[in-house]
């Protein structure tokens, strides 16, 4: 079924914010504001905390070493690393937001996609929770509830065959 499909949201407000204020898409719109910030503070600008902070950058941006034959940097590794995250948040975007188009008996089938987003949020917020700041430990925790309420309303929506003939798919709004 589309994401744009008629017959997966009704008409009018209801539909409105069923299709754009589910649970799938405000996570990613969380999403995208974290993916934003992310990319700004470590790909896009280097961070500048002070005089200590310099030093180690200079120090990591200075000290070579060679990894499996290739000429690399500390300061390489932490750039390479961050973009590797800012892509990593987009596919997690996008994911949101394509769940987020679907009734629950087609996010259903999707459950494995779901359910493997929101561990891996899960997971993010220890990481995030052991090795950053408030917030990004603010944002990883709000995505990571949102991505866990929508799983577990498509997993007890699953559970009760009257759901699936609710009207128009979309009965689980904020």
């Amino acid at each position: 079924m589309s994401d744009l499909s008629n017959d997966a949201f009704p008409e009018g407000p209801q539909g409105i914010r069923a299709r754009y204020f589910n649970v799938y898409r405000l996570a990613s719109y969380f999403l995208i504001l974290f993916t934003v910030g992310h990319t700004l503070g470590t790909v896009v600008m280097t961070p500048a905390f002070g005089p200590e902070s310099d030093t180690v950058v200079s120090a990591m941006k200075s000290v070579h070493l060679n990894a499996q034959g290739a000429d690399c940097t500390w300061y390489g590794f932490f750039r390479g690393m961050s973009i590797s995250v800012s892509l990593a948040m987009i596919l997690q975007t996008v994911m949101a937001w394509y769940l987020g188009g679907k009734t629950p008996r087609d996010r259903h089938a999707l459950a494995p996609l779901s359910w493997t987003l929101f561990l891996t949020l899960v997971a993010g917020i220890v990481n995030t929770w052991l090795y950053f700041f408030p917030a990004a430990i603010f944002f990883s925790i709000i995505v990571t509830v949102l991505v866990g309420i929508g799983c577990t309303r498509d997993w007890r929506a699953a559970r009760e065959p009257d759901t699936w003939n609710a009207a128009k798919g979309h009965p689980e709004t904020l």
